[in-house]
């Protein structure tokens, strides 16, 4: 390298809250500090073509890796060697995420790029000791952030039991206006007010649900079939039923500010009980829009409601089962209107009959998601099972009669099993070889137990002790994950042997679908056909193969089937 080409250095920013992102706030101050340390090592030089990557209002604890743009653009840059250098105010500003950012740091210095900190300096480990060391600085950070969170949670807890509002976008039927207040930050507060115009939609919501005993997806069709009320719901194009939903459950209409009504696990936000919600301990008048006793009478509605329909599902005491088994379509149909996948809308219908039998049938439908939530959609709400089911059996049993023969469908069944297994055993793989680092880090850890119990660690040996029972944790989910990944790939390869075995035993394809179960047609349709779109008095098929080339990945092949329309 010639000694007088400069290195070249970029930096990261990142704040996560809103607030921070103002040209005095905390990202200017970063911006000024990291740049301060740049000009200090006199052999970097700071990219003038692009300085800087930056976060606004990006936590990182609470978003993946994978999940920050940021982030994916350095390490892209990396790769094309357009910097060696990456300066951080704080190790924090790459993120708080244990099991991640230590790698992160690592894919980077695999592609010749150091990551800088003001505070600490280099944090890219250049020994194995450095990188047990890089992983706990991260197990800390992550730490910190869960004590963090949950003193805000205590916060927010108290704030609502107080009345105050807790920020966040409005609710519907509310905007916000700044109170006059300023935080200890000295950030202007702002304050929930009734928008008049949608406070009057929120109280026809609730009279509808009152005085016409609707549910939540037809009050959405209601409002759905007024232009003025569409144009009002909160994305200005349709009311959707889970908007209409969270509209009648929210007590914050009756002017009690609420809390911990849901939470985040596993990556998806659940609904809580209201026994577990914390709520306002007095009502403020000047955002009630309904009153708490309609509040209250709306809820048992929509309970009576709930447990109606659960008694009926019953069926007398019947067992209820799942309705998809009768669906042999369910995995591959769509509505050909919105493109939406179509989803089982099956309906029991129960008698008894002149002698006291108790009865039951099931009547299959494939229903249309957009219409089930009260979204704009041109087709119908369900199209009934055995209208469209037998034009697409008729299809299957000619097409599979056009088949030379079954040693040509097994060969290339066979060849397509084997593309896909090679896919799964490798992210088995992958996942192995992350079970067998995660079992040398836990043993250099346990390793570095002496040496802190001496003092020669920078860490005490309680901390060694957690890191290793949180690892341990790690990998024994780790090791339950790559159980279940076998596991299925032995099922489903058990099971397209069974398809096999089927097609050896049966010469007639033809009649072999026609005599098979709705299992066994399920698993025929889903191999043979890509996509089926259904429109009123029209049905498209896109099978994955075509006449000549028989089972290969793609095919244009896509013939339209006239059926008689039902009505429903």
């Amino acid at each position: 390298m010639d000694a007088e080409k400069k290195i070249t250095a970029r930096m990261l920013l990142r704040v996560s809250s809103n607030q921070q992102l103002d040209a005095d706030g905390d990202l200017g101050v970063q911006r000024r500090i990291v740049m301060d340390y740049i000009k200090v090592h006199d052999e970097w030089e700071l990219d003038s073509e692009k300085p800087e990557y930056y976060e606004g209002g990006v936590s990182g604890f609470k978003n993946s890796v994978e999940d920050r743009q940021a982030l994916q653009d350095i390490l892209a840059d990396a790769k094309k060697g357009e910097f060696e250098i990456l300066v951080c105010y704080k190790d924090d500003r790459l993120g708080r995420r244990e099991d991640e950012i230590p790698q992160y740091i690592k894919k980077l210095a695999s592609l010749g790029v150091l990551v800088y900190t003001v505070r600490d300096g280099c944090i890219t480990p250049q020994s194995h000791i450095e990188d047990l060391l890089n992983y706990i600085r991260y197990w800390h950070a992550e730490g910190s952030s869960i004590d963090t969170s949950q003193r805000v949670k205590d916060a927010a807890k108290e704030n609502v039991r107080l009345g105050r509002n807790q920020g966040g976008n409005a609710p519907y039927g509310y905007k916000l206006e700044f109170s006059g207040e300023y935080s200890k930050h000295q950030r202007a507060l702002k304050k929930k007010v009734i928008d008049s115009e949608r406070a009057e939609i929120v109280r026809y919501i609730y009279d509808l649900a009152k005085t016409s005993g609707y549910g939540a997806q037809k009050i959405a069709s209601t409002l759905n079939s007024d232009e003025t009320m569409r144009s009002m719901s909160p994305n200005g194009q349709a009311w959707k039923s889970g908007t209409v939903r969270d509209i009648l459950r929210n007590p914050i209409y009756t002017g009690y500010e609420a809390y911990n009504r849901r939470e985040k696990r596993n990556g998806q936000f659940i609904r809580l009980d209201s026994s577990q919600w914390v709520l306002s301990e007095e009502c403020n008048e000047s955002i009630q829009i309904i009153s708490p006793d309609l509040w209250e009478e709306v809820q048992e509605l929509r309970e009576h409601r709930k447990r109606q329909i659960d008694t009926k599902k019953e069926g007398n005491g019947h067992v209820q089962t799942k309705t998809s088994q009768y669906l042999a379509l369910l995995d591959v149909v769509y509505c050909g209107y919105c493109g939406k996948k179509l989803t089982n809308g099956s309906k029991y219908n129960y008698w008894t009959t002149k002698d006291g039998e108790k009865r039951r049938s099931v009547v299959g439908y494939y229903r249309c998601q957009s219409k089930q939530q009260g979204e704009l959609c041109e087709g119908k709400r369900t199209y009934r099972a055995d209208n469209i089911e037998p034009n697409v059996f008729d299809f299957i049993t000619d097409y599979l009669t056009t088949l030379e023969d079954n040693s040509t469908v097994l060969a290339k069944l066979a060849e397509t099993e084997k593309e896909q297994k090679k896919v799964v055993q490798q992210n088995i793989k992958g996942k192995q070889k992350a079970l067998e680092q995660m079992k040398k880090n836990i043993n250099v850890l346990e390793e570095s137990i002496p040496l802190a119990l001496c003092g020669e660690c920078a860490f005490s040996a309680e901390e060694l002790q957690e890191q290793i029972r949180k690892n341990k944790e790690k990998k024994t989910a780790l090791e339950e994950e790559i159980e279940k990944m076998e596991r299925d790939l032995a099922t489903r390869y058990s099971e397209a042997a069974e398809v096999d075995k089927f097609v050896l035993q049966i010469p007639e394809w033809k009649e072999a679908f026609k005599s098979g179960s709705v299992d066994e047609k399920r698993v025929i349709v889903n191999r043979l056909i890509e996509r089926i779109d259904v429109w009123e008095g029209k049905i498209r098929i896109n099978v994955r193969v075509n006449l000549k080339e028989f089972l290969s990945r793609k095919s244009s092949y896509e013939p339209t089937i006239p059926y008689i329309p039902c009505s429903g």
